[in-house]
C-alpha cells in the first residue's frame, strides 16, 4: 500500500472508466462547442463528488491514470472547466484520507436518491457500507458541491466564462 492505495492491476471496468474519459476528453476537439467545453468537466467531476465512482481511487494505478488523463484535459483546453475533475479528485482523496484515519479501513462511497442513500457492497473491500461511508458520502458530496461553485463563481468573477 501507498498512503492507503491498494497495488493491485487494473480490471476490466477500470479500463472502461479510463477509456470513457479518454472519449470525453477528445470530444471537445472534434465537436468543439462552448457547451461540450462546459459540459464534459462538469460530468466527470460531478461523478467524482457523486457516485461510487471513488472506490476506483483506492487503486494507485487508477489514480495514476486519472490523474493524466486530467492533466491531459487540462493541456488540450483553452478554457479553465477541465480543472472541475482534479478538483473532484482532490476532494475525493482528502475525505478518504480523513475516512481512512477514523476507520482504519477503506471508504465506501454510496448511491443518494430521494429516500436516503443505498448502501453498496464493495467486492474490492469485502464489506457493505454502513452509515458511517453514508454521512462520509454526504460529506463528499457537500464539500465537492461548495468547491465547484466557488470556482465556477471565481471564474466567473474574472470572466473566464
Amino acid at each position: 500500500m501507498i498512503l492507503g492505495h491498494k497495488i493491485s492491476n487494473l480490471k476490466w471496468d477500470d479500463y472502461l472508466i479510463l477509456f470513457i474519459f479518454f472519449i470525453l476528453i477528445i470530444l471537445p476537439e472534434y465537436f468543439p462547442n462552448y457547451y461540450i467545453e462546459f459540459l464534459v468537466p462538469w460530468i466527470i467531476g460531478w461523478a467524482t463528488i457523486n457516485s461510487p465512482l471513488g472506490i476506483k481511487f483506492s487503486n494507485f494505478f487508477f489514480s495514476i491514470a486519472w490523474l493524466i488523463l486530467c492533466w491531459i484535459f487540462y493541456l488540450k483546453n483553452s478554457t479553465f472547466f477541465p480543472l472541475l475533475p482534479i478538483l473532484g479528485y482532490i476532494n475525493y482523496q482528502i475525505i478518504r484520507g480523513i475516512y481512512w484515519l477514523n476507520y482504519k479501513r477503506e471508504f465506501i462511497p454510496v448511491f443518494f436518491h430521494n429516500s436516503g442513500f443505498e448502501l453498496r457492497y464493495s467486492k474490492s473491500e469485502n464489506r457493505r457500507a454502513d452509515k458511517h461511508d453514508g454521512y462520509f458520502s454526504l460529506i463528499n458530496f457537500t464539500t465537492g458541491l461548495i468547491i465547484f461553485v466557488i470556482y465556477l463563481l471565481w471564474l466567473k468573477d474574472n470572466e473566464l466564462i
